[in-house]
């Protein structure tokens, strides 16, 4: 099967494949809500789409982000980016105790371009969040993560790609209800061909927005 030609990457780049984790294992109680507006700079290496191109280009993106407390241990978020790129994810916490919180966070996203060109990308995630709760004020996030993507244009469709990465934030809340969370982000492209080094990145800042009450009422 031909790859997906490579000069689809610059629009495709628009909806990166998504590598950033905005959130961390604490789950939203039942009632509250955040609201989440991240700038970033996202890239990806041109070999990702099936050729044998070793460059990579980048872009800056804003996601906008908006997660509910559905249950005691679960919660759902749903984001999209400045050129389309959506996420939807389902948290469930499993573990919420002093200095340590874990949780799981499957997600499904993607972009799509209609038109003349048909093209875009589907993407799967299962990442495991896991938290060290330093203080109040002070949580440092991990979140290895399994990818699953497809890329398509018009009848033309790449093999799986497999990316296997993670992520890294610092969430540091400034008051009750407003924090910020730096984040970086990267995936590698594990069944790429050998000579090159395809990979997707990105590094941002989250800044999130706690509705329906004060911090303290949060998982």
């Amino acid at each position: 099967m031909r790859p997906v030609p490579a000069i689809l990457a610059t629009c495709l780049l628009m909806g990166c494949p998504n590598v950033a984790n905005l959130t961390t294992a604490r789950v939203l109680e039942p009632g509250t809500a955040e609201i989440t507006i991240a700038p970033a700079v996202t890239g990806l290496s041109l070999a990702i789409f099936g050729g044998e191109d070793t460059e990579s280009i980048t872009a800056a993106t804003i996601d906008l982000g908006v997660r509910a407390g559905l249950a005691e241990t679960v919660d759902m978020g749903f984001r999209v980016s400045n050129m389309g790129n959506f996420n939807l994810d389902v948290k469930v916490g499993l573990l919420d105790s002093e200095g340590l919180r874990i949780a799981l966070d499957p997600t499904v996203g993607g972009v799509f371009f209609g038109g003349r060109s048909d093209a875009g990308y589907v993407q799967l995630d299962l990442p495991v969040l896991v938290d060290l709760v330093a203080s109040d004020t002070l949580t440092f996030s991990l979140a290895p993560r399994y990818s699953l993507l497809y890329f398509f244009a018009g009848n033309e469709a790449s093999p799986a790609v497999h990316l296997l990465g993670g992520a890294f934030g610092i969430e540091i809340a400034l008051s009750d209800s407003f924090a910020l969370q730096p984040n970086v982000g990267i995936g590698w492209w594990v069944n790429g061909p050998d000579e090159v080094d395809p990979y997707v990145f990105s590094a941002g800042l989250a800044c999130k927005f706690l509705l329906g009450g004060p911090r303290s009422t949060v998982r």
